[in-house]
């Protein structure tokens, strides 16, 4: 049987709005160091959650024991000489009341910001989260993700939620968690597959 996935996890290219192009494509066992430098260049006040800070070893390890999994899907770019410029994350429970939806996540090197990354990123996840059988996306950003949020948004991410005080960063900090969400089932991808 042929992976329904697999037509989608296909590299391709992107050319992006200031005519740089990168090359998206899924998450390979051979991706550690070059993750490891990646979140390195990201801001620290960017990383997601402490239990899930990519700065960890144990995490991109887990990234590359998993793959692109039922549980996981990924999607990286790779900019000039196969550097990463930009990570995107889907996670969701195989099982349960939270089985069809996803938790999603970006982030884009410096530098490689506000040129349309991000949002091809999404784009693209949002068909493989189709194809893996989800109905919604979820995205947890704090209020200084400005980047994040814009490129959410302009992929019809809508606010759901605000959380006030309801996560801490690094250093201690209480910050609000804004919660945007995608219905997804309701666009027509298949048929354009």
């Amino acid at each position: 049987m042929v992976d329904p996935l697999a037509r989608q996890k296909e590299p391709f290219s992107v050319t992006l709005e200031d005519g740089r192009v990168v090359r998206i494509r899924g998450i390979l066992a051979s991706d550690g160091r070059a993750l490891e430098e990646f979140y390195g260049s990201v801001p620290v006040e960017e990383l997601w959650d402490l239990d899930c800070n990519p700065r960890k070893l144990e995490v991109i390890r887990d990234w590359l024991e998993e793959g692109s999994s039922s549980e996981t899907l990924h999607l990286l770019a790779e900019g000039d000489e196969g550097c990463l410029v930009g990570h995107c994350v889907v996670q969701h429970p195989p099982r349960g009341w939270k089985a069809h939806q996803g938790t999603i996540r970006v982030a884009v090197r410096p530098g490689w910001r506000w040129q349309g990354l991000a949002g091809a990123l999404i784009e693209r996840m949002i068909r493989l989260s189709l194809h893996a059988g989800l109905d919604l996306l979820v995205a947890e950003l704090t209020p200084g993700q400005v980047a994040a949020r814009s490129a959410f948004s302009r992929q019809g991410f809508h606010p759901r939620a605000t959380l006030a005080r309801f996560v801490r960063d690094a250093e201690g900090r209480d910050l609000d968690l804004l919660v945007l969400t995608r219905e997804i089932r309701e666009q027509e991808y298949f048929a354009a597959d």
